[in-house]
């Protein structure tokens, strides 16, 4: 172990600490200290630390370390793992480990097992036994034959026990308080494994109850005082991923799982590694990063059969999602071992759940038989959810058999009850009743239904990041937005289809802007917007604990209820607007969630689904033209509007975002535009700068800066000098940005990255998080406007970051460039600049396109301007 003073465990902790860490460091004689790790609970015995049941013990070398036990050989079962070796040990005595020379040793003592029988009775839930068990031990005397070699129990042991029987009791603030004693309690009797539990306990607790700045303090305190033992480093870590993941903070979230992943494949504990690794993966699947996802489900070692049964259901969990949303395959053989494990070997209420799972997934493959087999092993759902799940796969059944009456019934069931709902449940329903409605005739009904599903995903929106994944079985997202869309175009209403569709466009970027804004707060930032989420979840956790039952209420005492709610929703809606408000701070944000309508002179274009919109302003008022998209002609039915119009805006979605559009219209020039309301007031500023060939292996890309910087009169930051802070600072302070490099995407858009020098990495997670950007932006450079097209959803790439931090316009690429074709591009993109009043306007970069393609550079058409 390092050597650490015994202030780091904790100041009443004798000096005898130090011997400790020489004796785990390097052992006798002149032999060189081992470079070791052990995790176990710890205790201080006659100024020694010694080790406290079975311990996990990690040794850096290059072969397998031979050990001894009390001078005597002991063989330990070592497995290879990343940087050394591994092994677990539960004996007593003076353990001795040796590798190339190196030695250290440590004193391992027995497990005091007199507290099972009350850990057993307090998971059991008999909080009255555990109480008198724990009463029992408390009047045992040193001198009893029960305690053996066992002294006394130690009074901080019997305090944490008696604060976790109160938690499991509801009583909250006194468990709390009881964790603080037991916490001080165990420091002073050199017990630092146990005083670290206890602050992560009350760490956990604090979460619970949305108090997140106690509960970061705690966090900090089990650092501290679980110092030596290396497992508290993967405890410590897992909990502070769940802090960041529950505060909107994506990326400190995954950062701290990670971290606690990397230590628990040292060390251990493994459970909690796993759970890390799980979490991790949800976060993973839900930024689009499905493959990460799996691959870390994958690694997964799950020991016991319940955390077997939980690991197969978050993959098949993350399976039906893909499906629902038809970018993947279920995975029957997960969720199959999980009803199975469920059934047999881990008896769990997830059981149910299971079952719909599996119904669900035979729906899927169109195995009506099957999916009505696995409803009927849970019809006993007492989770609202399960039960809710349940219903609308029965009313699927009954759809497809003709019986659209009954398949009605049993959703409109459910109407009364969905504020006790999860929002993506909510939106579930409305859109499978929109399909009984279309199925019985009934477009109008469809439509409102239709129109509610959307709201519930406009509000969720808005909740992001507060609320985190709030997804469930919400499936393909999409999927209301084309079914009103549809049905709106059939009945003439084609403004209003139009402005869902482009909400439908922008929801997963407006998610995104603010989670980005989250990852970078500054300190005192942070602590006001953890208060604001706090009290918003909190008053939230309230309102759906007092719902929980309502779904088992008739409908009169519902509406009793729901009147007498009114208030708490609207206190609900100001909580929320306080958090807001903090996070969008001096950011100039206006209401609204899409940009303006089409001015005079343009002509907006909307690719949506099967349907192409064209929009445009006659005499003051919007005009909605809309047709069947034909592939090979997508612009065919509107070339008279293309023919009257100044300069034409293109709203692409789904796949359509991959297709150079901008090069099938001849005529106006032509940009693409996000669809975002704007953000900042405009800036007052001037300046440009060029960056160039960070990395030194571009020769045209250095060329082209050259050129640039002396066309704009402007700094050159090449090579050395592209340094992250360089780049970073004159981010902020000029108008105009060229960038002239590699550009490097990635499966998540967001860490798509400009390379800078030293290895540094400006990505667009960055771009969005940055206070302020410039109003031009340039960037030459591979795909540097590439977004995911995985799932309808459009996402945010390098471009797209710039123009929704406040750019006004964007050039960048959709594919890859060869260098040489770049600086052709620049080149023809500098000449025609040079004849406009302002830089790399819209007519500059239509002009140097229509010039290239007609020299025969196909290259070029994967350029192209984005703007709000």
């Amino acid at each position: 172990m390092k050597r650490r003073p015994a202030s780091a465990v904790g100041p009443r902790l004798p000096g005898g600490l130090l011997l400790l860490a020489a004796a785990c460091g390097g052992g006798s004689g002149s032999a060189a200290p081992l470079a070791a790790q052990l995790g176990c609970e710890l205790e201080l015995d006659r100024s020694e630390l010694a080790c406290v049941g079975e311990a996990t013990v990690f040794v850096a070398s290059e072969r397998a370390p031979t050990a001894t036990l009390n001078g005597e050989p002991l063989t330990l079962a070592w497995r290879a793992v990343e940087g050394g070796w591994r092994a677990e040990v539960d004996a007593e005595g003076r353990l001795e480990l040796e590798a190339g020379g190196a030695r250290g040793a440590w004193s391992l003592r027995a497990r005091d097992d007199r507290f099972d029988e009350v850990e057993a009775r307090r998971s059991a839930g008999d909080l009255e036994g555990a109480l008198e068990a724990l009463e029992t031990l408390e009047r045992q005397a040193p001198s009893d034959d029960t305690l053996g070699r066992f002294p006394k129990p130690p009074r901080a042991r019997v305090a944490g026990l008696r604060a976790r029987i109160a938690l499991r009791a509801g009583r909250v603030d006194e468990a709390v308080a009881g964790l603080r004693v037991a916490r001080v309690a165990a420091e002073r009797a050199g017990l630092p494994t146990r005083a670290a539990l206890d602050a992560i306990a009350e760490a956990f607790t604090e979460r619970a109850r949305w108090r997140f700045a106690e509960a970061r303090a705690a966090l900090d305190a089990a650092s501290r005082l679980g110092a030596p033992d290396a497992q508290m480093d993967t405890r410590v870590a897992y909990h502070r991923g769940l802090v960041a993941r529950d505060v909107g903070d994506v990326r400190e979230a995954l950062r701290a799982f990670e971290r606690a992943q990397a230590s628990a494949a040292r060390v251990g504990p493994d459970d909690v590694g796993a759970w890390a690794a799980q979490a991790a993966a949800r976060l993973r699947h839900e930024l689009g990063r499905r493959a990460e996802a799996y691959a870390e489900l994958d690694a997964v070692r799950a020991e016991g059969a319940c955390e077997r049964a939980h690991l197969a259901t978050n993959r098949g969990w993350l399976s039906l999602l893909d499906a629902e949303e038809r970018v993947g395959v279920v995975d029957r053989a997960a969720l199959e071992l999980a009803a199975r494990l469920y059934a047999s070997e881990c008896p769990h209420p997830a059981g149910a759940n299971a079952r719909v799972n599996l119904a669900l997934a035979s729906w899927l493959e169109g195995d009506l038989v099957g999916a009505r087999g696995a409803l009927e092993g849970a019809a006993d759902a007492a989770n609202l959810e399960v039960a809710l799940w349940r219903d609308v796969i029965e009313s699927r059944l009954a759809a497809s058999s003709g019986e659209a009456r009954a398949a009605a019934a049993r959703l409109e069931g459910w109407l009364p009850r969905l504020a006790a709902a999860p929002p993506g449940a909510r939106w579930r329903v409305w859109v499978e009743l929109a399909k009984v409605r279309v199925d019985e005739g009934a477009s109008e009904a469809a439509i409102g239904a239709l129109r509610a599903a959307e709201d519930e995903l406009e509000a969720e929106s808005r909740r992001r990041p507060i609320e985190g994944n709030l997804g469930g079985f919400a499936g393909y997202r999409d999927e209301s937005a084309r079914r009103l869309v549809h049905l709106l175009v059939s009945e003439g209403a084609l403004e209003e289809a139009f402005d869902v569709a482009r909400r439908a466009r922008t929801r997963r970027l407006r998610q995104l802007r603010w989670r980005e804004r989250v990852a970078a707060l500054d300190a005192s930032v942070r602590a006001r917007w953890e208060q604001a989420v706090g009290a918003y979840l909190a008053a939230r956790a309230d309102a759906s604990a007092d719902a929980a039952e309502d779904w088992r209420l008739s409908a009169e005492a519902l509406e009793t209820r729901r009147q007498a709610r009114a208030g708490v929703e609207a206190r609900l809606g100001r909580l929320l607007d306080d958090a807001y408000a903090v996070l969008a701070s001096g950011r100039g944000i206006e209401a609204g969630v899409l940009g303006p309508g089409p001015a005079e002179g343009e002509l907006t274009l909307l690719h949506f689904d099967e349907l192409a919109f064209a929009a445009w302003t006659q005499d003051g008022a919007r005009r909605v033209e809309v047709h069947r998209v034909d592939p090979e002609d997508p612009f065919g039915p509107f070339a008279a509007r293309l023919s009257d119009a100044r300069f034409v805006r293109l709203l692409p979605h789904g796949t359509w975002r991959a297709v150079p559009l901008h090069a099938e219209v001849l005529g106006p020039p032509v940009v693409y535009g996000l669809d975002l309301p704007r953000e900042r007031a405009p800036r007052q500023r001037r300046g440009a700068v060029v960056v160039a060939d960070p990395r030194g292996d571009l020769p045209f890309a250095l060329a082209e800066g050259r050129a640039l910087a002396a066309h704009l009169g402007a700094p050159l930051l090449a090579g050395d000098d592209a340094s992250w802070d360089a780049v970073g600072a004159v981010l902020r302070t000029e108008a105009v940005f060229y960038y002239a490099g590699h550009g490097e995407a990635a499966d998540d858009p967001l860490r798509s990255a400009l390379p800078l020098a030293h290895g540094g990495r400006l990505e667009a997670g960055d771009v969005l998080a940055l206070e302020r950007v410039p109003s031009v932006v340039v960037l030459s450079g591979c795909e540097t406007a590439s977004a995911s097209l995985e799932g309808a959803p459009a996402t945010l790439g390098l471009a797209q970051a710039f123009v929704a931090s406040g750019a006004e316009r964007v050039i960048a690429t959709t594919a890859r460039v060869p260098d040489a074709a770049a600086r052709r591009f620049a080149d023809a993109l500098r000449r025609h600049a040079a004849t406009s009043d302002e830089p790399f306007s819209v007519g500059s970069v239509a002009a140097a396109i229509a010039e290239l393609r007609a020299a025969g550079l196909s290259d070029v058409t994967s350029y192209r301007m984005l703007v709000p």
